[in-house]
């Protein structure tokens, strides 16, 4: 997962700018890897590290723009499932956005973006009652 600092006084920042921005971290100080998992629960989107569990990051579904799936055959490794978006802190006086990255390995980039998407547009809850999760 990579999180950037999006503050652009000249207008929005493109997703494309977001694998410009990690192809330039890896050619300059290599990228640093952490396994997570992205859960769609309610509405809202949590990010907890695979590893031991705990919660990274929770943001509203309704806050999350620019979502984008790369699922390129021909790049190589990092970049052939990509999953980004961009979540809005409307909260903050001066506007402030992140740009999220996330490898996907387990799950195709797309098949979580589609799952985010219907999400946020108010898809009813799995009978069971149970969360959908999937691994960036």
């Amino acid at each position: 997962m990579l999180k950037h600092y999006i503050m652009n006084t000249t207008g929005l920042i493109q997703p494309e700018d977001g694998i410009k921005k990690l192809r330039q971290m890896e050619l300059a100080s290599g990228i640093w890897t952490m396994r997570c998992q992205l859960i769609i629960q309610d509405q809202d989107i949590i990010i907890r590290n695979a590893q031991n569990g705990e919660q990274m990051e929770k943001f509203a579904l309704s806050a999350v723009t620019n979502l984008m799936a790369n699922t390129s055959t021909s790049s190589r490794g990092v970049y052939s499932s990509v999953l980004q978006f961009t979540v809005e802190d409307r909260t903050k006086q001066s506007a402030t956005s992140e740009m999220h990255i996330f490898h996907c390995a387990n799950t195709p980039a797309q098949e979580i973006a589609d799952e985010i998407k219907l999400a946020n547009f108010g898809r009813p809850q799995a009978p069971t009652g149970g969360d959908r999760m999937t691994g960036a």
